[in-house]
């Protein structure tokens, strides 16, 4: 039930992609090996599922280099204003698009079959945000649950945490992607000329 995969370090977009290349279940979910699910993150999310096409739980930083799972939930959400419930597919991507729901694809759990035909951008910095606008575009419903499941690391080094010119324009490319593809697919989601973040 377990597969292993050993491959040379060629970035996060390549590991990602090689493992949904090989996944073989109904469902998929993400963890970035610096942060931590709750051990019921799959069981709540996959209850919270239904028929919706991705499960979303509720984000905790943690600026630590211990453990994760300490008692309590001290620390800041980072996913203020989004209100549990279920979501169509324009609500959503707006929600995506203003920040309600992260960009990160880590604290969701998605029906396999989103991701048949999508992949990560190889080579490239902040590929969530460069692919989770894609996958909410195809759901019918997104569902959202006031539970904090998902545990964020925030660690110096990090490649979010690190200012580089690749980082900076990896950024400002995918922000542009992003917009472009909203625009020309649903445009009634941007009340103003410019997408601010």
């Amino acid at each position: 039930r377990v597969t292993v995969i050993h491959q040379p370090n060629r970035g996060l977009s390549n590991a990602r992609n090689t493992g949904l290349d090989a996944a073989t279940g109904d469902f998929i979910a993400f963890l970035d090996p610096d942060d931590a699910w709750h051990p019921s993150f799959i069981e709540e999310l996959f209850s919270a599922i239904a028929d919706a096409d991705i499960a979303v739980c509720q984000v905790i930083l943690r600026k630590t280099r211990g453990s994760l799972l300490t008692p309590g939930e001290k620390g800041p959400r980072t996913q203020p204003g989004t209100k549990a419930g279920t979501y169509g597919r324009e609500d959503s991507l707006r929600m995506v698009v203003n920040g309600a729901i992260s960009c990160s694809v880590c604290n969701k759990l998605y029906r396999a079959d989103l991701w048949k035909t999508i992949r990560f951008p190889d080579g490239h910095n902040f590929e969530d945000l460069d692919t989770m606008y894609r996958i909410v575009d195809l759901c019918k419903t997104v569902t959202v649950i006031d539970l904090v499941l998902y545990y964020y690391r925030r660690r110096p080094g990090s490649i979010t945490q690190t200012m580089s010119w690749k980082n900076l324009d990896d950024r400002k490319k995918a922000m542009l992607r992003l917009e472009e593809y909203v625009r020309s697919h649903t445009p009634e989601i941007f009340s103003h000329n410019i997408l601010v973040f």
